[in-house]
C-alpha cells in the first residue's frame, strides 16, 4: 500500500465536503469567508499563509474547518438554508462529521472535536430504543447516503459508545441494499 502524504490522506474527503457544503447553501452565518481586498484580486482571509505550500494548504483546511464548525447549528446538525433535501439536517451532518474528522487528524483536533461530538450526538440521537433508526417526520432525504455516512463516523470516531448506534445505522443500510433473489 502508497503512502499518502499527509494533506492528501485528509484533503480529499475535506475538499469534497466542503466544496458540496459551499454549493448547497449551507450556512447561517455569513455567506462567505471574510475577504481582504488587494488592487487585483480578492483572497480567503486565511492566517499562516506564508510558509510551504503544505502549510499554507494546511491552513486552508483550518480555516475551513473553522467555518464549518461556525455553521453548526445547535443539536449537532448541518443545514441548508436555501436547498430543501439539506434543511432537515440528516443529510449533510454525516459527510460534514467525517471532513472534520479528516481535518482533525493534524489540525486543531481540540477545536473540531466538539463539534464532531455534538454530529455523532445528533446521529446517535435518531437511534430509537428498540435499535431501529428514527426517520424525521418526512423521512430521509438520502436515506442511504446518511446511513453510509453515519456508519463511518461512528466507526471512526471510536469509542464503544458509539458501537450500539453504528450497528443500528449499518442494519438500516442493510435493509436498504438491494440483492437479487
Amino acid at each position: 500500500m502508497s503512502k499518502c502524504k499527509p494533506f492528501a490522506r485528509r484533503g480529499i474527503t475535506t475538499c469534497l465536503a466542503l466544496f458540496g457544503m459551499l454549493t448547497t447553501g449551507c450556512s447561517d452565518g455569513p455567506t462567505a469567508v471574510e475577504v481582504r481586498t488587494s488592487s487585483t484580486v480578492n483572497r480567503p482571509a486565511i492566517e499562516g499563509t506564508s510558509g510551504s505550500r503544505l502549510e499554507r494548504i494546511d491552513a486552508a483546511l483550518a480555516a475551513a474547518a473553522d467555518f464549518l464548525t461556525a455553521r453548526q447549528s445547535p443539536d449537532g446538525t448541518w443545514r441548508s438554508s436555501v436547498y430543501g433535501p439539506f434543511k432537515e439536517g440528516d443529510a449533510l451532518t454525516a459527510t460534514v462529521a467525517n471532513a472534520l474528522l479528516d481535518s482533525s487528524i493534524a489540525l486543531r483536533k481540540d477545536r473540531q472535536q466538539p463539534a464532531i461530538d455534538r454530529a455523532l450526538s445528533y446521529l446517535v440521537s435518531m437511534v430509537g430504543d428498540d435499535g431501529n433508526i428514527e426517520a424525521p417526520p418526512h423521512g430521509l432525504a438520502y436515506p442511504t447516503y446518511t446511513a453510509a455516512g453515519a456508519v463511518i463516523a461512528l466507526s471512526r470516531n471510536g469509542g464503544p459508545e458509539y458501537a450500539a448506534a453504528r450497528d443500528a445505522w449499518l442494519a438500516y443500510l442493510r435493509d436498504r441494499q438491494l440483492a437479487e433473489p
